[in-house]
């Protein structure tokens, strides 16, 4: 078990997800994009 492990709070919010931690708010960019194109524009190359 792990111990000593402070409070985490994760939280998904469009691009980014904060983590929370003993009330501090770290904010931490995905490089994930995908979900925002549209499905349609991954059959532009036929």
């Amino acid at each position: 078990l792990i111990r000593n492990v402070p409070y985490v709070r994760i939280e998904e919010s469009g691009n980014a997800i904060t983590y929370s931690i003993d009330g501090g708010t770290v904010k931490l960019r995905l490089t994930v994009t995908v979900c925002t194109r549209p499905v349609t524009d991954n059959r532009t190359d036929g």
